[in-house]
This record gives C-alpha cells, sequence and structure tokens, in this order.
C-alpha cells in the first residue's frame, strides 16, 4: 500500500487559513460587525431596497467625485443574507464571512490554474490573513478585492487561448468591478482597452471587438440611471475633470501629484504585506527583483513572466492614471489589487530556493497576522459596549423602545450629520414592538435626541438642539451609557415646541448616499 505524501506547503496553508479564519469570524461569533457610517449606509440601502424600492440603478456614492454612485451590485449580493436575518446585521456579518472564504478560493483557483497547487495554496493563505481582520466592516470595495485575481487569470487566459469564451468572462468580470468599486475598475477598463486591441490585431480575430458590448450588462445600471436623470454622473464627472467642481480635490501642481503618485507605486504594494514596516517593504521589493529576473532569464517560466508583465502593466498603469485624479487616494480605492500581491508573493516559492523564501513567506503571515491581531482584534468587553459595534447602536435603540411611550419622535446627532447606525437601530429595533411607533426627525410629545458629541468646533451638539431641532429646555432625563459619549435625552414638550418645526434641511433619508 503506497502511503499518500505529506506536503508541507499544503498543510502549513491550511493552518494558515484556520488560523485566519477564525479571526474574522470573531464578530460574527459574538453576534456583532462594525457599524460606522458607510455599513449603517449599505444596511439602509438594503432596507430599501427589501421594503420599498426592489429596483434600484445605484448603490453608494463614490468618495471622490461629488454626483457619482457605485453601481447597486453589492447591495443586491447582501440581500439574500439580509433577507434571511430579517434585517439583523450579526447574520450579514456570517455572509461575510463567507465572502472571505469565497475571496481566499478564488486565490487558490487562479494560484492553481496559472502556477500549480502549491502556489494555489500559498496566495489562499497570503490572503486569508491579510484580509481576515477586516471581515467585520466589509463594504463595497471587497466585491473587487474578490474578483480582481481573476480578472488577471481570465486576461491571462485570452492572450493564450485567443478564445472568444474567455475574453467575455474576462470582461464580464470586470463591469463587476467596477461596479463594486469605480475607482479601480475603471483605470482598469481604459488600461486593458489597448492591450486587447493590440492581442486582437495580433491575432487577427477582428470580432471579437464585439465582445467589448458585453460590458453593457453590468454597466447597465450607470447607463440607465444617468438616462432617467439628465446625465447626473456624466455631467459630474465632466465639471469634475474641467474644474468646475472642486469639491474633494487636493491642492497641488502636477509635479507634485506625480512625484506622490510614484511614491505611492513603489510603497503601496510591498505595503500590503510590509503593514508600514520599511525594513519588511525593502526585502519584499528585493525578492520581487529577484523573482522578475528568474522569469527573463528562464524560459521555462513563461507562465510567470506573462503574468509578471501583467501585474506591472496594470499596477504601474493604474498609479501613473490616477495622476490625473485630484482628490484623495483613499486605500480602499486600491484596496483590490491585494489578491494580486498575494499571488505575486506566492510565486516566489517557485522563483527563488525554497529553502530560503518559505521561512519569509512564513515569517510574512505571521508577521501580518500579529500586526492584524495587535490593530484589529477586540477582546469580548468590546462587543455591546463601544459605540461603534453593531449591538451597542441595537441596544441603545432597544433602551429607547422600552422607555418611551405608544408614540414617540427622535433625532440622532452626529458629526457627519448622518447619524446612519442609529437610524439603521431604530428601524430594526421598531419590528419588535409592534405597540410602539416612532417617527425620525419629528417632534411628538416625548422626543428623544439620540447625540454623539463632536470634536469639531464649528458645530455643537447644543447649537444643533436649539438652531436645527428647535428645543431650548432641559431634557427630562439623561441617559449615558459606559465606556461611551453617546447619551440619549429624553424630552416632554408642550404642544408650542411640537408644533415649531425643525429645520427642513436636516439630513434624514438616503438622498446623498
Amino acid at each position: 500500500m503506497v502511503k499518500a505524501k505529506i506536503n508541507p506547503i499544503v498543510i502549513l496553508s491550511a493552518l494558515v487559513i484556520i488560523v485566519s479564519t477564525f479571526f474574522a469570524s470573531w464578530f460574527a461569533i459574538h453576534g456583532d460587525i462594525v457599524f460606522h457610517t458607510d455599513i449603517a449606509r449599505d444596511f439602509l440601502l438594503m432596507e430599501d431596497v427589501v421594503r420599498n424600492k426592489p429596483l434600484t440603478l445605484i448603490g453608494p456614492r463614490s468618495g471622490g467625485i461629488p454626483g457619482v454612485f457605485h453601481g447597486p451590485l453589492w447591495t443586491y449580493l447582501n440581500v439574500p443574507a439580509f433577507i434571511i436575518g430579517n434585517g439583523n446585521p450579526a447574520v450579514v456579518g456570517w455572509f461575510w464571512v463567507l465572502l472571505y472564504l469565497a475571496g481566499a478560493y478564488i486565490s487558490y483557483y487562479v494560484g492553481s490554474k496559472m502556477f500549480s497547487k502549491n502556489v494555489g495554496w500559498v496566495a489562499a493563505a497570503i490572503t486569508s490573513a491579510m484580509s481576515a481582520f477586516s471581515v467585520p466592516s466589509f463594504f463595497n470595495p471587497y466585491g473587487a478585492v474578490m474578483l480582481t485575481p481573476l480578472f488577471i487569470y481570465l486576461i491571462f487566459k485570452y492572450i493564450k487561448s485567443s478564445k472568444l469564451f474567455d475574453l467575455l468572462l474576462c470582461l464580464l468580470t470586470l463591469g463587476f468591478v467596477i461596479q463594486f468599486q469605480m475607482a479601480f475598475g475603471v483605470p482598469l477598463l481604459v488600461l486593458l482597452l489597448p492591450l486587447l486591441i493590440f492581442v486582437i490585431f495580433r491575432n487577427k480575430k477582428y470580432s471579437h471587438i464585439f465582445g467589448l458590448l458585453i460590458l453593457l450588462i453590468p454597466l447597465s445600471t450607470f447607463i440607465l440611471f444617468d438616462l432617467k436623470h439628465q446625465f447626473l454622473q456624466t455631467k459630474s464627472v465632466m465639471n469634475y475633470i474641467s474644474g468646475k467642481e472642486n469639491i474633494g480635490k487636493v491642492e497641488g501642481s502636477f509635479s507634485n501629484t506625480f512625484k506622490t503618485r510614484i511614491d505611492s507605486m513603489l510603497s503601496i504594494g510591498p505595503n500590503f504585506l510590509a503593514q508600514e514596516n520599511i525594513l519588511v517593504k525593502n526585502i519584499i521589493l528585493f525578492i520581487f527583483l529577484i523573482a522578475f529576473y528568474q522569469t527573463l532569464r528562464n524560459k521555462e517560466f513563461k507562465n510567470y513572466k506573462l503574468f509578471y508583465l501583467l501585474f506591472l502593466y496594470f499596477y504601474i498603469g493604474y498609479w501613473l492614471m490616477t495622476v490625473f485624479y485630484k482628490g484623495v487616494m483613499w486605500s480602499y480605492y486600491y484596496w483590490p489589487f491585494l489578491g494580486l500581491i498575494a499571488l505575486v508573493t506566492a510565486t516566489f516559492g517557485k522563483l527563488i530556493d525554497r529553502r530560503v523564501i518559505y521561512p519569509i513567506l512564513v515569517a510574512l503571515i505571521v508577521f501580518n497576522l500579529y500586526i492584524g491581531y495587535k490593530n484589529g482584534f477586540k477582546p469580548t468587553s468590546y462587543f455591546g459596549s463601544d459605540n461603534s459595534s453593531w449591538r451597542f447602536n441595537e441596544s441603545a435603540a432597544d433602551f429607547i423602545y422600552r422607555d418611551a411611550p405608544a408614540e414617540f419622535g427622535y433625532y440622532i446627532f452626529t458629526a457627519d450629520q448622518y447619524g446612519y447606525p442609529s437610524r439603521y437601530a431604530m428601524n430594526f429595533v421598531q419590528t419588535n414592538y409592534k405597540d410602539k411607533k416612532s417617527f425620525s426627525y419629528e417632534k411628538k410629545a416625548v422626543t428623544y435626541l439620540l447625540i454623539y458629541p463632536s470634536n469639531n468646533p464649528t458645530i455643537s451638539d447644543g447649537w444643533w438642539k436649539t438652531n436645527k431641532v428647535k428645543i431650548d429646555q432641559k431634557p427630562e432625563k439623561v441617559f449615558t451609557f459606559k465606556n461611551s459619549n453617546f447619551r440619549i435625552e429624553k424630552y416632554v414638550l408642550s404642544s408650542e415646541v411640537v408644533n415649531d418645526k425643525s429645520d427642513d434641511t436636516l439630513i434624514h433619508d438616503l438622498i446623498f448616499r
């Protein structure tokens, strides 16, 4: 009987994935997720889709250009879990764990198909270690993180096969990437077009140019939205480019912007693994140069060479293209490079002596898990006690409903003026109190103010209460919460105060997303 050969690479990779998955599930195990403004906004969008408007053409707003929105694909991807959990974010948190595992599997699949199963396992291990602590705060860019390795694999496959089916899958995948993160997917599409034209003409597959029409499927929501709203997004982009719209722009000359992008190009890629450690970053850069040299000098590494050239083309091209963007380059714009960085790193095991590179890779993975644990792990005391957690917002809303009469109003004060976390929590908890009715941003005889004090000197909750809500009296009760500066003020108002309507400009819907 032949004994199965033990593969230490598979065993170590599987161990890393198991440990990483435990950390990725930590919030879900405690029935919690991080519940900041962007995530709460996504839940309000899902709630709107499920209860009011089953068809929506846009998702959350783009952080860079005013008037531009991401696609609705992230919303629809999460809606089934939202429905299964009756809107409970804790249930959706478990779905995010599954998405996290799907991202690791895609890295494995791409690595094994392009190179070998060992590369696939290492890529999955690195991907899982690098993304484990972001799971409790997933939002739309993670969809692009998952799909970007698949996009690279499909363009890689098309270049080698010249099959129309591979091209269509590649374009469809990139269209979905754009749905999830425009700031990443659109530059990749611009970079892909000249590459495709070159490959199509080189192989004399001229009819394949019509394959671009498949992009109309994932981009249809943007097109329909613009047709329905007088080309709002198109005009917003044009105004931004022409200089008519300056909101979000950073002052600086073209040369300074160019220098900043070159610095980012050289540092941000390695920093996915280096975690801002200069020594580790330089080691990774040095190893990459050795690996790239190996692909150039050895003919047996043709697949590696093509992959490295594709990676460099899109990575360098991305940073050069963003020179023309004058806004802040937020980390979630280029977060989708994570899977590609994991794949590049996983290939080192084939291109460099294993006795040298695998100990380094193990050390890198352990280093990343340690940094993630240090910066992202939360003790059990966090859950339900910190105002950034879902359970805290839920318990605060439940406290109000238990204290309130059959009918009451409420207002929310936050520094960003949106108040999405408390607003969704109030909506969610309302379903548990059929005998009570709340009115958001409307004064009733009993009215509650949910206040997150602001450090912004230009606006205070006292000024907001007097000038915006138009309540100028002492509260009946003030409820404070342990380990939080959040408070709830309860007011019993006269009919005169109730009839003095609050300011109509208070943000109380999702119009700004």
